[in-house]
C-alpha cells in the first residue's frame, strides 16, 4: 500500500451474555486493566449493559485485530473457568477502588 492511499478501519463488536450483571463486571473489572499495546494499532473499548459485556474493536490492521479480539475471547475462558472454581462473587458491589 502507498503512503498516499488510507488505511480502511476495521470495527468489530462482541456482546456476551453471562448470567447476571455482577459476573459481566467482574469479567470487565479484570479485562479493563490489560490495555491493547500501542503498536499494534488496535483500541480496544470495554462496557457492561445489563448482563452483557460489550467489547469493540477498532484498528487499521486486521491481523491486529485478530490477535486482540483472540486475546480478548482467551481471557474471558480463563475467567470464566475461575468463576466457576472458585463460584460467583458474594458481593454485590466491588468496593476496593472507591476509599482510593
Amino acid at each position: 500500500m502507498d503512503n498516499n492511499e488510507s488505511e480502511d478501519v476495521l470495527t468489530l463488536s462482541v456482546e456476551i451474555p453471562f448470567p447476571n450483571s455482577r459476573i459481566a463486571e467482574v469479567v470487565l473489572n479484570t479485562l479493563i486493566v490489560d490495555s491493547e499495546p500501542k503498536r499494534g494499532g488496535t483500541i480496544k473499548t470495554l462496557k457492561v449493559i445489563d448482563n452483557k459485556l460489550i467489547g469493540y474493536f477498532v484498528g487499521t490492521n486486521i491481523s491486529s485485530v485478530r490477535v486482540s479480539v483472540n486475546s480478548f475471547f482467551e481471557n474471558i475462558h480463563l475467567i470464566s473457568e475461575t468463576i466457576q472454581l472458585l463460584g460467583e462473587p458474594v458481593s454485590e458491589k466491588y468496593s476496593h477502588f472507591e476509599n482510593a
